[in-house]
């Protein structure tokens, strides 16, 4: 009887392992390859479920993407299965959801679906060496670097303390408001004092104005323009010239002369 109860509590042990064990045996965590080559993912445990982080990027360029999150909420579904997760595309910037399955212990097939798994895609992805340089720990080192420590700041000199033999300058007392000053002193009019003659004292008297010159007094009268010889209505001097070699010059409006005036 004995052996039959140590029996069955060995088959009942078993039974309980034996989940755990092909659970194990399917686990994807791990550093894996993506398809294309250009980046690892590390797939662990995050919580009940498994999760899985950038740790390294081919292209220089893309090291913003270290550390980021692309899996999660990945759980086990029986069959070495890991399903009802999702994953995230940089290429399309969008979510979709995902299964993992081990293939063996170098190869994990990752597929990713919109809603059904009609409309999939699958990649399989390979175990990363060990020898791979991990970006992630790059950018968490850079994060918590202390920061170097600043030079302190240079104190202004002080000035060296001179004693001067020279007596202390006094404070200029300031002027009373109430006295003039220096200035309004030398511009004021001098007044002289007035001889007492008895009368009152009458205003002086205004200088009488200059009279006004009257225009056009004495104006020349305009010259006569008729005075003089003329050829009937027109004056002879407006039209008639004399040479420096003496010959005469007859400039009328109907006719022009030319002649010897001797």
């Amino acid at each position: 009887m004995r052996s039959y109860l140590t029996t069955a509590g060995a088959f009942i042990l078993a039974a309980m392992t034996l989940p755990s064990i092909a659970q194990a045996a399917t686990d994807p965590s791990g550093v894996w390859l993506d398809d294309k080559g250009r980046g690892a993912i590390e797939i662990k445990p995050c919580g009940d479920d498994y999760c899985g982080y950038v740790v390294w990027v081919k292209d220089t360029n893309d090291t913003r993407g270290c550390g980021k999150q692309i899996i999660g909420n990945v759980s086990a579904t029986g069959s070495g299965i890991w399903d009802n997760g999702w994953i995230y595309s940089p290429e399309r910037k969008k979510k979709y959801s995902v299964e993992l399955k081990l293939l063996s212990d170098n190869q994990l097939r990752v597929k990713g679906y919109a809603g059904t798994k009609f409309f999939s895609k699958t990649m399989v992805w390979t175990k990363a060496p060990d020898t791979l340089t991990r970006c992630d720990d790059a950018v968490y080192a850079k994060k918590t670097e202390p920061a170097a420590e600043s030079a302190p700041a240079l104190q202004p000199a002080t000035p060296p303390d001179v004693t001067s033999d020279a007596p202390p300058a006094t404070t200029a007392a300031k002027p009373d408001a109430a006295s003039p000053s220096a200035a309004d002193t030398a511009e004021a009019p001098v007044t002289e004092p007035q001889k007492d003659t008895g009368d009152a004292a009458s205003p002086p008297a205004q200088k009488p104005a200059a009279p006004q010159k009257k225009e056009m007094a004495n104006a020349a009268p305009p010259p006569d323009v008729e005075d003089g010889p003329s050829l009937g209505d027109l004056p002879i001097d407006k039209y008639f010239n004399k040479t420096a070699d003496g010959r005469c010059k007859l400039d009328l409006p109907w006719v022009k002369l030319d002649f010897a005036c001797d």
